[in-house]
């Protein structure tokens, strides 16, 4: 269910960004940034996603891994975002946004598919 609550406004802004721009800054400004508005919004999907990751992996006691995550990602982010800045502008920005929360969401879904391994291990051989 929170889920599609989660969807909804993805969809609308999908559906209807540039209309919905061109409301709040008129014709002129909205042109060329539907597709920013559109990736923007399927990164911050994305990084509620990581939010949930983030918040289980603490609520098990693991910090120091997001800590060194989002150092990494912070090395690698800054460059790239620059590049992409002058590569492509406020386009680049959004796509660069949208490549983190990628690349988050993977290592986090990753740590937390091994530690429910790990511990679905451990509790085998326990009951063997």
């Amino acid at each position: 269910m929170n889920l599609i609550i989660s969807l909804l406004p993805l969809i609308v802004i999908i559906l209807f960004g540039y209309e919905l721009l061109v409301l709040w800054l008129g014709k002129e400004i909205s042109i060329g940034y539907n597709n920013v508005i559109i990736i923007i919004s399927i990164s911050y999907f994305l990084q509620g996603f990581n939010l949930i990751f983030l918040r289980f992996l603490q609520g098990i006691e693991i910090f120091k891994f997001s800590l060194y995550l989002n150092i990494l990602l912070l090395v690698i982010y800054v460059p790239v975002l620059f590049f992409f800045i002058n590569s492509y502008g406020v386009l680049g920005v959004a796509i660069t946004f949208l490549i983190k929360n990628i690349i988050e969401l993977f290592f986090n879904f990753y740590k937390l598919k091994i530690i429910i391994d790990m511990r679905y291990l451990i509790e085998q051989l326990l009951l063997a």
